[in-house]
């Protein structure tokens, strides 16, 4: 969109700054654009922008007169200029954002031009990521996460100063909006280096801040059958996890495919909530913590507990009602797979159990069951257990995949209202008991018609508590 303002800037002074440039240096396409126009006629001048663009802009800050125009994926902010160009691009927050070239040199890609007060480019070819000024976080401790996104979408590595200003911002992001916590957590989330940008987080104390629960799990210690503090486990078994989404060696070829497949076709706020959700699976174990007559520890309803403690974090997070459910079901059941595996034999009507607690998000809960056993200790590929999960999980992705109308989501041949018909008794929570019942037996292959429901039906709700 920005060639069609090329004969504007041919009179107006129009300036491409920040990210746009910073990408044109590093020969990346973008299709987000900064540009600055003149502070004096300034509305004038973003009316000839409107009629340029063929495009009318809505205002993201008035009180800033930041103005946006998107058509598609490509996004134009505009702004005034305000004191002069050199100030603006101090008051930048990093130094490879705070370069600008002239609208004509941009479009031309000529970067001799560049105008680099805060030596942006030179940061860019030693790789480190610096902030723009001695103020840059405390101005807006935003920053803290993005420098963290641009570790990982960049590349970069945080100088001495921008861990110093880091450490020293960290906790004002206790005050800041939380819808802008998760617009910048999100992104670090998805990055593949994500574990090392959380434990940069942590290290600054940013972690602590926008996660408390996470912080209160230091320290804690597990019964027997794990090597490390719930803190630790549950980051190694974050890092674990999100190898499996890249590497799932232990399924099938053909799995491996549709996995991959899935988890990259997820809208990319819903991957990041998965991925939080293996971070955070173990969030209620400190409250669920008690000891046994002979001492040892356990963790009692730790999945409850933390699915209760969720909606706290998605208010503070401002998550959506969408992404707050779906990270209160994958804290719910992600152990529910492993559970069940332990069986003596796993089968059909247990897989089936299995999808309707963990839904539509069976995928990748599923495979964490995987990540979570891996965070136990130093080489569980080693341990029996391995096998036997790496088994139940296969068996449960290949129903998903393979089976999903005869086993998953099998079809039965009476409703919930015939149902109250034929066993004369009012609908009530039995009848969701009765259903889920009845969709085990149909995924085993024992309800081959009607008649055959109603005599289950019946039959089972003479076993029901009363």
């Amino acid at each position: 969109m920005l060639e069609r303002l090329w004969s504007m800037s041919q009179d107006t002074t129009i300036y491409v700054v920040g990210g746009a440039v910073r990408d044109a240096v590093l020969n990346k396409k973008t299709h987000d654009y900064d540009i600055l126009l003149p502070e004096p006629g300034f509305l004038a001048h973003l009316a000839s922008v409107s009629r340029a663009l063929g495009l009318e802009p809505y205002a993201l800050n008035l009180e800033h007169k930041l103005w946006r125009y998107q058509r598609s994926s490509a996004v134009i902010d505009v702004a005034p200029c305000g004191e002069g160009l050199e100030k603006n691009l101090r008051h930048r927050d990093f130094t490879v954002n705070s370069m600008a070239l002239k609208l004509s040199d941009y479009l031309q890609g000529d970067l001799t031009q560049l105008i680099d007060p805060c030596q942006g480019r030179a940061d860019l070819s030693r790789r480190e990521l610096s902030p723009s000024s001695s103020s840059a976080l405390r101005d807006d401790p935003i920053r803290v996460l993005r420098a963290a996104r641009f570790m990982g979408e960049l590349g970069l590595t945080p100088t001495l100063e921008l861990n110093r200003q880091a450490e020293s911002a960290a906790v004002a992001l206790r005050q800041t909006p939380g819808e802008r916590v998760w617009n910048e957590l999100y992104r670090v989330t998805n990055c593949s280096n994500a574990p090392e940008l959380y434990d940069w987080l942590d290290n600054v104390g940013a972690l602590a801040a926008i996660l408390p629960e996470l912080e209160a799990e230091k320290g804690i210690e597990q019964n027997q059958y794990h090597s490390f503090c719930v803190y630790e486990h549950s980051r190694r078994a974050f890092a674990a996890y999100l190898n499996l989404w890249e590497r799932s060696t232990f399924l099938s070829p053909n799995l491996q495919d549709k996995v991959r497949a899935e988890l990259q076709g997820m809208d990319p706020r819903l991957q990041a909530i998965c991925r939080l959700g293996a971070l955070v699976h173990d969030i209620g174990k400190p409250k669920a913590k008690s000891f046994k007559d002979d001492g040892r520890v356990t963790f009692y309803r730790h999945e409850q507990v933390g699915a209760e403690m969720i909606p706290h974090i998605a208010q503070r997070l401002r998550l959506s009602g969408l992404e707050s459910k779906a990270l209160a079901r994958f804290v719910r059941w992600h152990t529910y797979l492993a559970q069940l595996a332990r069986q003596p034999r796993l089968n059909e009507g247990h897989l089936h159990r299995v999808a309707r607690r963990l839904g539509t998000y069976s995928v990748p809960i599923a495979l964490f069951n995987i990540a979570d056993l891996l965070g136990k200790g130093e080489d569980m590929t080693d341990d029996t257990s391995f096998e036997q999960m790496t088994t139940a999980v296969s068996r449960y992705l290949h129903a998903w995949y393979y089976q999903h109308d005869e086993v998953i989501y099998p079809t039965l041949p009476i409703n919930g209202a015939e149902l109250s018909v034929q066993l004369g008794l009012p609908p009530g929570r039995w009848l969701n008991d009765m259903l889920s019942y009845l969709g085990e037996q149909a995924a085993m292959g024992r309800v081959q018609d009607r008649d055959c429901a109603i005599k289950l039906a019946r039959e089972y709700y003479r076993r029901m508590p009363r």
